[in-house]
């Protein structure tokens, strides 16, 4: 892409839990360039942005794109399990894979983890602007929890899109989405 469309803008289109994974880099990345862990030289001394950045370039040069991202990500994941917290501890580790050839176990660690790393309690410039995308009939990611997201850091640009799910598959949503994602990319050459 990059050599056929060299003037093709830096990206990162991240999804549901990629999604969430980005916001965590974001945050964590702007935490650094604070000095926000005065105990951690590693990443903070090791050049401040570059240290969380994507290959190719530092993270504040790219445009972030957000599908159904999973904001609440400790209740989508016990969601998914169909269990409460206490079920999935006394039950872990929990084999997710129907491959017995490749079991993945995840431990409850995973899940306090998760418990730990909150992208709600970032500082109100601890994100870049985005487009953030979502479906108000999603059933992975309520919509309530991304519109309370946007809310809370404003340079969100929230597009939400009628009728569609967590995988977009309502008549027209990729359509959208594609639209959406251009025209945010070209907007902000």
């Amino acid at each position: 892409c990059r050599r056929e469309f060299p003037d093709l803008p830096k990206y990162i289109f991240a999804t549901s839990f990629g999604a969430y994974l980005t916001l965590l880099c974001c945050k964590e990345s702007r935490r650094l360039i604070a000095g926000g862990d005065k105990g951690d030289k590693s990443l903070a001394a090791a050049g401040g942005e570059k240290a969380l950045t994507p290959a190719g370039g530092e993270l504040a040069d790219y445009h972030i794109i957000l599908r159904a991202p999973a904001v609440t990500m400790p209740e989508v994941f016990l969601n998914l399990l169909n269990m409460t917290a206490e079920e999935f501890r006394t039950k872990a580790p929990l084999d997710c894979t129907n491959d017995p050839a490749r079991p993945l176990p995840v431990y409850y660690s995973f899940y306090e983890s998760l418990i730990q790393h909150s992208v709600f309690d970032a500082g109100k410039e601890a994100y870049p602007p985005m487009l953030v995308m979502h479906g108000d009939a999603d059933e992975v990611v309520p919509p309530k929890d991304v519109r309370r997201f946007c809310d809370q850091f404003p340079q969100m640009d929230l597009h939400v899109i009628p009728g569609c799910d967590h995988g977009f598959t309502a008549p027209g949503a990729h359509e959208e989405m594609c639209r959406l994602a251009m025209d945010f990319l070209q907007d902000n050459r």
